[in-house]
C-alpha cells in the first residue's frame, strides 16, 4: 500500500476546502447550522 498522501488524493483538498469555508462562516455556534447548508449548496 502506497504511504499516505494527501497532496495526490482529490478528496483530502475537498474536505480542507470545505473546513476553510465553514471555518470563515462560522462566529457563533448558532451559525452552524447555516454554514452547513451553504457548504453542500
Amino acid at each position: 500500500m502506497a504511504p499516505y498522501s494527501p497532496d495526490l488524493n482529490p478528496i483530502e483538498k475537498l474536505w480542507a476546502n470545505l473546513k476553510q469555508n465553514i471555518t470563515k462562516l462560522i462566529k457563533k455556534c448558532s451559525h452552524l447550522k447555516k454554514a452547513i447548508t451553504l457548504a453542500f449548496i
